[in-house]
């Protein structure tokens, strides 16, 4: 079975699932570190 990313979401249609929030935080801030204020990251236990 492959793995969802997207879920669905009533107002915008799309949104990430749980499972991929917090990578796709990091990768935001990698690439617009003003964003980096933004979000609250903890230390990955996995890399």
């Amino acid at each position: 079975m492959p793995t969802t990313i997207l879920g669905t979401n009533r107002a915008s249609g799309r949104t990430i699932t749980e499972q991929f929030t917090a990578l796709y935080a990091r990768r935001l801030i990698d690439d617009h570190p003003h964003w980096a204020g933004v979000f609250e990251l903890r230390r990955r236990r996995a890399a």
